[in-house]
């Protein structure tokens, strides 16, 4: 295997699918990942840029009645179908998130919202290459943040509301207690991680069952008053990467660390991105994040 890269070739025959809601015009929405999402199978980077927060509208609200939309364009940029989703309670629905596996099936999440009874559901479909809706599947939770493919194209969608798989048929298969950061390996095994109240971080890890394998938390450096938790990543071994924001009391300079965990819980390291500068203060923030199938880690962001 070869390191992740943030594009990758794809036939002729595989085109670019991008997920839009309609507004007042058509605008762009975020894809997830990383922590925030979780696409091996994607075209896109699996292991960078988390999705951007998404403001839901106001409820129910139908004059806008935002809907789903899926667009498919060829190689060529010539559009080939449109697909809109308008959920059962005729109100505002809009992606979180989206993915294509090697066959060309596009997977997009989002919130729905079912109704003054009902609120906001996670809303998941799957369609295959030629625009077909092969399935639709609800679930209460609010508002999703991200989704994964295994290698099998199991279907792991979820936020804080909890974090639900399907099969590639779209069987519900098992439900997790909703996380703050969570990723997904190819093998299927799900970690998810929260920051507590109480300034520690708590990372969890589940196999492709559902079940629990481990726990660890831990507390950042006791010479930093100031920290939260920026993401959770896997490799193709299914170890897990945590990221996370601290600022320094005693050089008054802020930077982001890396602690890792192998599959089976066990500590392996921890590093922080930390760069001071010449008038002593130094701020640096991880953009991007690559982890080769040598276990090489490498970071891109800034330093200022």
């Amino acid at each position: 295997m070869s390191a992740r890269t943030t594009c990758r070739v794809m036939p002729a025959s595989v085109v670019f699918c991008i997920v839009v809601t309609l507004v007042a015009a058509v605008r762009y929405c975020p894809v997830a990942h990383g922590g925030e999402t979780i696409v091996p199978e994607s075209s896109q980077d699996s292991q960078s840029n988390p999705a951007k927060e998404v403001q839901p509208p106001e409820s129910g609200d139908n004059a806008s009645n935002k809907d789903f939309v899926v667009i498919k364009y060829d190689n060529a940029g010539k559009r080939q179908w449109l697909r809109r989703y308008d959920g059962p309670g005729k109100g505002d629905d809009w992606v979180t998130a989206s993915a294509v596996d090697r066959k060309g099936n596009i997977y997009v999440t989002g919130a729905s919202w079912g109704g003054e009874n009902v609120g906001y559901e996670y809303a998941t479909i799957k369609y295959d290459g030629t625009g077909k809706c092969l399935w639709v599947r609800r679930h209460a939770g609010g508002i999703p943040k991200a989704i994964g493919l295994d290698e099998n194209r199991n279907v792991y969608v979820g936020g804080e509301g909890g974090i639900i798989k399907y099969s590639s048929a779209g069987k519900f298969q098992w439900e997790l207690p909703g996380a703050e950061k969570w990723t997904v390996s190819k093998y299927g095994d799900v970690i998810t991680a929260h920051q507590s109240i109480s300034y520690y971080i708590s990372i969890k890890y589940y196999n492709s069952d559902g079940n629990f394998q481990w726990s660890k938390t831990f507390e950042p450096y006791s010479y930093s008053w100031e920290f939260s938790l920026r993401g959770i990543h896997t490799d193709d071994y299914g170890n897990a990467y945590i990221k996370y924001y601290m600022y320094y009391h005693e050089d008054s300079c802020d930077s982001e660390s890396l602690r890792m965990y192998d599959r089976n819980g066990v500590f392996m390291w921890d590093t922080d991105f930390y760069i001071l500068g010449n008038n002593g203060f130094g701020f640096s923030y991880i953009q991007s994040l690559y982890i080769d199938d040598e276990l090489n880690v490498y970071v891109a962001g800034q330093y200022i």
